[in-house]
């Protein structure tokens, strides 16, 4: 009797840690504001990261004819402004550049990328995993 008591108590210590590790890592169902359906006005939102990228490539690469160097983000003259919502970040060296749009008011954390290559990049990450972060 004392067995079968001690292994029940063990079972349901089992079950329950299970569980509370399944919550864990289960995330709950989000809605994305970049996909299907999509909201015109964050269609809209979205198109102008593209052509904010876009931009940015034409930019660079008159930099690169002109001066034979990349310009940081604060020298290109005639962008469009960053849309409403998106965080954009730039790292410029002489090899190079790379221009990031993440827009923050989405759950799905979709993003724009693009660099000297001239490709723009868009979606929204595989999975988020948790990681530090300076803000």
């Amino acid at each position: 009797m004392r067995r079968s008591t001690s292994a029940a108590v063990f079972a349901i210590a089992v079950v329950a840690i299970g569980i509370g590790i399944h919550a864990q890592i289960v995330t709950p169902r989000v809605t994305c504001l970049h996909g299907r359906p999509e909201r015109l006005e964050d269609g809209a939102r979205r198109e102008q990261a593209v052509a904010l990228m876009k931009a940015i490539n034409a930019a660079e690469g008159q930099a690169l004819q002109q001066a034979r160097t990349f310009k940081p983000l604060s020298e290109l003259a005639g962008l469009p402004e960053t849309p409403d919502g998106f965080r954009l970040r730039m790292y410029v060296s002489d090899a190079g550049y790379a221009a990031v749009l993440k827009d923050t008011r989405d759950l799905c954390y979709f993003g724009s990328f693009s660099d000297e290559s001239g490709f723009v990049y868009t979606d929204s990450p595989i999975s988020a995993p948790f990681v530090a972060s300076a803000k």
